[in-house]
């Protein structure tokens, strides 16, 4: 037998019980009185519970311990045909359908299928019981049972339990129609935290406030905040957007605005965690920083974290995954118990109506953006000050636990503020004319204005307008800061000085250029390659000889050239001769043509003229 702990125990216990009994012989007073004694006793059950065990049932403990193999006897017997269900449908309907059991069961499981499917669909259960009675008794009609329709309404009811036993189904449903509650259901991994040192991961996440405020134009909205969560020590830096009406979402500028002020205030991150919004296309561009930053974090310190060496520092979240980010909670966590206590919190629900507005809208906050802004740094400092329960912090504050890194021999990495506006910009190519370049107007340097290529690069600034805008020349190492070219008056005399200075700058260009190159006398050279190139070769004897018209020919002629053996002169002489005799003929046969056209128009007349 393959027993349990807990069916074992029950066993031992009804073999205590009827062990006396099992001592007297079989059928006798001694037995029957003994039971009688067992019966009218309490009994600790193997669950605890104190209770009383009838004569019966003893009686058969002990038939069966007898009969049966002994303490095998004593296992509760499983029912004839356990594991098949007991009735097809229903029991009312199996009893009143006369049909042959294959039929029944073939109806049995196409109704199965129905209600899987309507499970699947995400139909609701009120909808669920009535459609698949009407299918039961459209099956039951359809496979010959003949019946009115009152009687088959009757027979063909469907029982919750047959509707709830596929339950399982409504898994599929939920996976097809929401992902964000099926996601937040399906298993998942543990991971940890211990070894993270601050800035090796940071998690960026944007996140509206539940905090109403009143634009000048009269209207409300809420602030947008740009978080970055340090997952080492829990500790959060929020960047908070106003964003004006129709202008969308958080853009890419804003949140790489944030990033930089984080990094200003905490140092550069090895990676980042971030979602898969949009705005965070920007990241790409700093990929290689991230990682630059990592190896020479790992030759400084050695093992920073243990994890593998990855092909990007930079993480997407899946879809519907905001269980992973624990940002989320944290968000959470601001919104109650800190930014609920600001006037104009609204908890999640812009059209709440509070008791206390007696169903008008929200009141937002009672002061400017600025002021707003300075409660919720406020509260966030806060939060990075107190101490926090759960596995990350163990009862410390964010702030204790950047404290004991940094007395741990921690470090930041800092970075140049202009390096990182270097990382957040686009290369563009522009044509250079008379020493400008075009973005949104013209640009020019004195540098600028001594090059002499064609073409540079600039830097153009993805998240601020920069005064002054780095350029690479064509050999891609940046050699000027181009600036904003100013417009002179006519009279200006700034004007005319201007325009020497670059031309002067222009000038030195050229010189420069002519210092770095050797002088070299063209025709020189070009007398050193004629004696190295080869002849033309002599051109061999024609294979045919083709003549003009005689006009080409003449016009040949008089250039110089003579096709034939023949002197110019008799050449030319003929010529003149045949095209005069030509002439002649023709004059003779215009003259003779005319007169016949006269003999017979005079013909045609009588002889008047």
């Amino acid at each position: 037998m393959k027993l349990d702990d807990a069916t074992l125990a029950v066993c031992q216990w009804r073999y205590a019980l009827i062990q006396p009994a099992l001592a007297a012989p079989k059928r006798s007073a001694e037995r029957t009185q003994i039971v009688r004694d067992i019966a009218g006793r309490e009994h600790v059950s193997p669950k605890g519970r104190r209770e009383r065990v009838g004569e019966r049932t003893l009686q058969e403990w002990i038939t069966r311990f007898e009969e049966r193999g002994g303490f095998a006897g004593l296992v509760r017997q499983k029912r004839k045909g356990h594991g098949e269900a007991a009735v097809i449908v229903t029991r009312k309907w199996d009893r009143a359908v006369a049909l042959d059991e294959a039929a029944k069961h073939r109806i049995g499981h196409e109704l199965r299928q129905y209600v899987r499917g309507l499970r699947k669909a995400n139909e609701s259960l009120s909808f669920i019981e009535p459609l698949a009675a009407l299918k039961l008794r459209e099956l039951t009609r359809a496979a010959g049972f003949e019946a009115d329709d009152a009687t088959l309404t009757a027979i063909c009811a469907v029982p919750y339990n047959l509707i709830q036993a596929e339950r399982d189904f409504k898994g599929v449903g939920t996976f097809k129609n929401d992902r964000s509650t099926y996601e937040h259901a399906k298993p998942r991994i543990q991971r940890s935290r211990a070894g993270l040192a601050p800035n090796d991961i940071w998690v960026g996440d944007v996140h509206p406030v539940d905090i109403l405020y009143q634009r000048a134009d009269g209207s409300t909205a809420t602030l947008r905040g740009i978080a970055w969560l340090d997952l080492a020590t829990n500790g959060l830096h929020v960047t908070w957007i106003a964003l004006e009406k129709g202008q969308g979402g958080v853009r890419n500028t804003h949140v790489i605005r944030s990033f930089a002020a984080a990094v200003a205030a905490w140092g550069a991150p090895r990676a980042l965690y971030l979602d898969n919004g949009s705005e965070y296309n920007w990241a790409e561009f700093i990929n290689d920083a991230l990682k630059l930053l990592d190896a020479q974090g790992r030759r400084i310190v050695g093992d920073l974290a243990p994890w593998a060496e990855r092909r990007s520092n930079i993480v997407k979240a899946m879809p519907y995954n905001a269980q992973a980010k624990p940002i989320e909670n944290i968000f959470g966590v601001l919104e109650r118990k800190h930014f609920s206590a600001i006037p104009g919190w609204i908890g999640g629900d812009r059209m709440r109506k509070r008791t206390q507005n007696h169903g008008r809208e929200p009141d937002p906050f009672p002061g400017t953006v600025a002021q707003l802004v300075a409660l919720l740094d406020a509260q966030v400092a806060m939060y990075n000050a107190m101490p926090q329960v759960g596995r990350a912090l163990a009862g410390i504050s964010p702030n204790d636990a950047l404290r004991t890194a940094i007395e741990g021999g921690w470090r930041g990495t800092a970075v140049n503020p202009d390096a990182l506006r270097v990382a957040f910009s686009t290369e563009e190519v522009r044509q250079v004319t008379q020493g400008c370049v075009r973005h949104k107007g013209l640009w020019t340097s004195r540098e600028l204005q001594e090059y002499q290529g064609d073409t540079v690069t600039l830097l153009v600034p993805k998240y601020e307008d920069w005064v002054r805008l780095p350029v690479r020349d064509e050999a891609g190492r940046i050699f000027t800061y181009v600036e904003r070219d100013t417009a002179y008056g006519i009279l200006d005399p700034a004007g005319a000085r201007e325009a020497d200075a670059r031309s002067r700058a222009h000038g030195r260009g050229v010189a420069a250029l002519d210092r770095s190159a050797p002088d070299i006398d063209r025709l020189t050279e070009r007398q050193k390659l004629a004696r190295q190139l080869l002849p033309a070769p002599a051109q061999p004897a024609p294979i045919a000889r083709l003549t003009g018209s005689a006009e080409a020919e003449d016009i040949a002629l008089n250039a110089g050239f003579s096709p034939d053996a023949e002197t110019d002169r008799a050449r030319k002489q003929r010529l003149v001769q045949e095209r005069e005799e030509a002439a002649a003929t023709a004059r003779r046969e215009k003259r003779r043509a005319t007169l016949a056209k006269i003999q017979a128009n005079s013909a045609a007349t009588g002889g008047a003229s």
